[in-house]
């Protein structure tokens, strides 16, 4: 595998992330009603999309992350690098083993074999696009949504402050206890390997002349 190659594969994973998020507010109209005097308004911010398309955008993202540790393992064999750190940060990383766990649990079923690579039997459920509001840190940040006549989310923001909506959903462990929201933990993930990329040697902002490949 060439740097190329394995590069490409994160371009993959962001390009994952830019399908579970909208910005584009025209894209998430909620549904308005006239009849019998009155306005009623629903918003589910789905954007037309079914559960089933949600799911399935989710589930790539999980997949394109999980899989990646393997592709570095064999980078690394190849290109005179230790891949014993591809599984030492792996389990060092609690986000990349529950992820790696939700994209088994796809594959194998559910529960996991001792728990999985995690220990704690992790699942998803509620799989949904929400609004996420965002302030910054400076003073004076904020951020405000409204619909207009047509129900099309219109967003106020001051300083730093953003709006977009994303497909997450809630992590339990075996317990039925959260273990936290699924698009924070997989960005929580993404970090994790992109610093493991840059410590074996792979740059993942930079294309050309990185890494010492020899396949």
């Amino acid at each position: 595998m060439t740097v190329e190659e394995l590069l490409a594969r994160v371009e993959r994973i962001y390009a994952s992330v830019d399908a579970i998020q909208e910005f584009d507010m025209t894209k998430l109209p909620a549904i308005v009603r006239h009849g019998q005097g009155r306005i009623s308004v629903f918003q589910d911010f789905t954007g037309g999309l079914s559960k089933a398309e949600i799911e399935n955008v989710a589930y790539i993202l999980i997949h394109n992350i999980a899989n990646l540790d393997a592709h570095l393992r064999r980078w690394a064999r190849r290109n005179g690098k230790d891949p014993r750190k591809i599984g030492e940060a792996v389990h060092a990383a609690d986000s990349l083993k529950i992820v790696k766990d939700l994209s088994n649990n796809e594959k194998h079923g559910y529960p996991p074999r001792d728990g999985g690579h995690s220990r704690v039997a992790p699942r998803v459920i509620d799989i949904r696009r929400v609004m996420r509001l965002s302030t910054g840190g400076e003073a004076g940040s904020s951020v405000a949504m409204t619909l207009d006549p047509g129900g099309v989310p219109k967003i106020i923001s001051r300083g730093s402050g953003s709006a977009h909506a994303l497909i997450t959903g809630e992590v339990l462990d075996k317990d039925g206890q959260r273990l936290g929201y699924l698009y924070e933990i997989e960005l929580d993930a993404m970090a994790a390997l992109e610093k493991l990329m840059t410590e074996i040697g792979v740059k993942v902002s930079e294309r050309e002349g990185e890494g010492q490949d020899t396949s």
